[in-house]
């Protein structure tokens, strides 16, 4: 197993935390409000960001980014676009040496119109291609959160990078998904499969796609 820092606990954040809590890894949350951190820790839910649902109680949540990552393996970066920049800031000076940096925000920033990837450039321009991944794909946070199906890609110029952050990361799947490619009929089928599936929207998506 491994040692996962996620900087940002809003929805998206605290849905991957939760995902990956269940795969039995260590994980940290690192929240900028403080209250926040708390009543992950005491009450194991985020009722701010995604209210109603229960989150694994190994979860570890902190205030203090230092204490959140440190120790990391891999570190993965969600807080909003618009806050990306002061985030990773933030992150630079206490990043562990050998942590890969997987940034999962979508977006851009809207003030430069820069890509995620551009900003991390700018603030941790010691993170090379042999520590940097993407994460993105058709995602939902709550289904993330509940264990439903979805998809997801990891990514990066590195071709090993993303081979060792999705052995420990793996996306939910599911006998009932079937994925169908190349021609608008088979897409129909399995948009059709998964539209009879118990999951939301995520499937279906990705299946289209």
């Amino acid at each position: 197993m491994a040692r996962f820092a996620v900087v940002g606990s809003g929805a998206w954040g605290t849905a991957l935390a939760a995902h990956l809590a269940r795969l039995e890894h260590e994980v940290m949350l690192w929240a900028f409000e403080r209250d926040v951190a708390e009543e992950i820790c005491s009450a194991h839910i985020n009722s701010a960001f995604l209210p109603g649902l229960a989150l694994p109680q190994t979860i570890g949540a902190s205030h203090d980014m230092a204490a959140a990552v440190s120790g990391a393996e891999i570190v993965i970066l969600v807080p909003p676009s618009t806050h990306l920049r002061a985030v990773s800031s933030v992150l630079a000076p206490v990043l562990p040496r050998d942590a890969i940096v997987t940034i999962a925000t979508k977006g851009i920033e809207e003030e430069s119109l820069r890509l995620m990837s551009q900003v991390v450039a700018e603030t941790m321009p010691e993170i090379g291609p042999e520590r940097l991944a993407f994460l993105s794909g058709p995602t939902f946070a709550r289904e993330v959160a509940q264990g439903l199906p979805t998809d997801a890609v990891v990514a990066s110029t590195d071709r090993n990078v993303p081979v060792r952050v999705s052995i420990v990361s793996d996306v939910p799947t599911t006998d009932a998904i079937v994925p169908y490619i190349s021609c608008s009929l088979t897409a129909g089928c399995g948009a059709g499969t998964a539209a009879n599936a118990p999951a939301g929207p995520s499937p279906k998506i990705a299946t289209v796609l």
